[in-house]
């Protein structure tokens, strides 16, 4: 367990570095605690996280398929692989 500010926060990097979902999840979880844990009132933020990982999901796979290592982009990558990817699912 962290014991003060700093290591609270380096735990926090290191879970959005490996979860490139954290604020979905993040948003999910206080939508929760808002509404007394009642699922159906999230159901939007629930979406938007299953989006989230289904998306970094194919990304991963992607890039294990073309050898990139490492397979979950940096966190300073990964808005312009979401933007790359919105500009092309306009283009269709």
């Amino acid at each position: 367990m962290a014991r003060n500010k700093s290591e609270l926060e380096a735990a926090r990097q290191l879970t959005i570095l490996n979860n490139p979902c954290f604020e979905e999840s993040e948003k999910t979880r206080k939508c929760l605690e808002k509404n007394n844990y009642d699922r159906d009132s999230c159901s939007p933020y629930f979406e938007n996280f299953n989006q989230c990982k289904k998306f970094w999901n194919e990304v991963k796979w992607s890039r294990r398929a073309k050898g990139i290592q490492p397979e979950l982009p940096h966190p300073d990558e990964r808005p312009k692989i979401r933007a790359e990817y919105m500009a092309k699912l306009h283009r269709h």
